[in-house]
């Protein structure tokens, strides 16, 4: 039995070793990020996925649901901060003792219905904070515990939150630096503000879905139908039974995301089907828009999307944005090592950050 269980690590350390993703890089070389990626080692670097995830579905199923949380989730302090509009939005901070008021701050933005109880959101901010961040963790209106306080909740065309939370930051902590990741939905959202503010001194999107119309579309097959949708769904619909202002049968019968966001987020926000949200939340518009520089982070085995919609042209003629993009890594992801406890953004997004303070300061 015991030369069984040898001769099967054996076997995962060698699929460790040869499992290796050459890390892709796509910049303009004339525009205006092209020396931060070439100073940046995490993305010259091979990724190296955890060898017993085997592809997308695995890396997205594991790193979102059952991937180590870091240790430092529960010592965060909470601030409910409240809208123009009345609506509440949960703000947990990641800092230490020591830490300078004035410290660059990078605020997160989660995924749909997620939080700072996410490993990808609060790993990210430990390894963030060590590096010398304040990390505000800004979890959407209703999400983490925080009340529903107003008729409005989030979508992935808005960026007007962002642009209040960010502005409360400013003048709360007066940091020499402020920062962005977006992590799918907040993905979509931070690009959004990149294009149409930009305000701020670099963003991150990760597992943006690129062409959102079709991505809803991927999600309606097999397995994706039956691994991602009913969970998105379920917390929709808790969120929707949690308020007070909102009665809206139709979207508690949903049975796919875009049929949940034709019924209510589209008729909530203005947009008038799902198409025209969807429309509104692609990436391709924005990234010639980009106003700060941004790092778009993807793979191409995320079940959310194709890397078919990877916006290459876009990006080789942008001024202000990077992408990277992995062969493996599944959606908000990205998990490296034998024991699944790390993940490549945990490298990639401090290092970004820290390439563009240390460019300013020059």
């Amino acid at each position: 039995m015991i030369q069984y269980i040898i001769l099967a690590l054996l076997i995962i350390l060698v699929l460790y070793f040869l499992r290796t993703n050459k890390i892709n890089v796509v910049v303009n070389p004339e525009g205006n990020v092209a020396h931060l990626a070439a100073q940046m080692k995490s993305i010259s670097k091979t990724y190296r996925p955890t060898p017993w995830l085997i592809g997308g579905h695995f890396h997205t199923v594991y790193g979102m649901r059952n991937r180590k949380r870091s240790s430092y989730t529960n010592k965060c302090s909470r601030e409910l901060f409240v809208f123009a509009d009345e609506g509440t939005a949960a703000l947990d901070t990641f800092e230490t003792s020591d830490m300078p008021s004035d410290a660059p701050l990078v605020l997160l933005n989660p995924t749909l219905g997620g939080g700072t109880r996410e490993p990808i959101i609060n790993n990210l901010a430990e390894a963030l904070m060590k590096k010398g961040f304040r990390v505000v963790v800004g979890n959407a209106r209703g999400c983490a515990g925080a009340p529903i306080t107003s008729p409005r909740l989030s979508c992935g065309a808005d960026y007007d939150d962002l642009q209040a939370i960010i502005s409360h930051l400013k003048e709360k902590h007066q940091p020499k630096f402020v920062f962005i990741a977006g992590f799918s939905l907040g993905a979509l959202q931070s690009m959004c503000f990149s294009a149409f503010d930009g305000s701020v001194d670099g963003i991150c999107c990760v597992s943006h879905l690129y062409n959102t119309l079709e991505g809803s579309f991927i999600l309606d097959k097999f397995p994706q139908s039956k691994l991602y949708t009913p969970i998105m769904l379920k917390q929709l619909r808790h969120t929707l039974t949690k308020s007070k202002f909102i009665e809206n049968p139709e979207a508690m019968k949903a049975k796919t995301l875009h049929e949940f966001d034709d019924v209510f987020t589209a008729k909530t926000r203005g947009f008038k089907s799902y198409r025209e949200y969807y429309k509104a939340t692609e990436i391709y518009d924005k990234i010639p828009k980009a106003k700060t520089p941004t790092l778009v982070i993807g793979a191409d085995d995320d079940p959310f999307t194709n890397k078919k919609y990877l916006p290459i042209n876009e990006v080789q003629k942008s001024d202000n944005v990077i992408l990277v993009h992995t062969a493996e890594g599944g959606h908000v992801s990205f998990v490296t090592g034998i024991n699944g406890r790390n993940s490549l953004i945990d490298q990639i997004i401090p290092e970004f950050f820290l390439t563009i303070i240390s460019d300013k300061q020059k």
